[in-house]
């Protein structure tokens, strides 16, 4: 199979740059999550947005992974270890947020939730595991936009070590 050489070079271009290159300071924004998705606890999987760049289609949030989640339990009990899809889930719902904010800027409408649901991903990759206790960084950037789809690169951090790295599509469903 032949790889897009345009998805070449976003994957290399992703897996040795970060979507925000420096850290948040203080703390969360004033955005509740909540409004911004349809997913609650818990399969909410985005705490809090640390920074959002509308202008340039990025956002910055957080996931605190509990050593207490049940998924441990079976995966995997003597090295546990966050399951992929999870963190993938996660930098699905940071797109939703940057979506739902995007879509909402300068529209006037405030705490506009988008019915937004995945419909493709291009490319995932595994690179280092995300364990009981870590804070996942999770960065993400809007390729592209429009009223019908998104198209998003994600990056799930840890520490300042790059975990996990996507690119996806959500269509916006009404």
């Amino acid at each position: 199979m032949r790889v897009d050489p345009s998805l070449s070079q976003l994957l290399t271009k992703l897996r040795a740059t970060a979507i925000w290159p420096t850290r948040p300071e203080g703390t969360a924004l004033d955005l509740t999550v909540e409004t911004l998705l349809p997913h609650r606890r818990p399969f909410l999987l985005v705490d809090a947005i640390r920074q959002v760049d509308i202008e340039g289609a990025r956002l910055r949030a957080c996931h605190y992974i509990s050593p207490d989640d049940p998924v441990f339990a079976g995966h995997f009990p003597d090295q546990p270890i966050y399951p992929g899809v999870l963190t993938i889930e996660a930098i699905g719902q940071a797109a939703g947020c940057l979506a739902a904010l995007v879509a909402r800027d300068g529209s006037g409408e405030k705490d506009r939730m988008l019915g937004l649901r995945a419909s493709r991903l291009h490319h995932v990759v595994f690179l280092n595991p995300i364990g009981p206790g870590d804070e996942i960084d999770l960065q993400v950037s809007m390729l592209e936009h429009d009223t019908i789809m998104s198209t998003f690169a994600g990056q799930a951090w840890v520490r300042d070590t790059l975990c996990c790295l996507a690119i996806g599509e959500c269509v916006h469903a009404s």
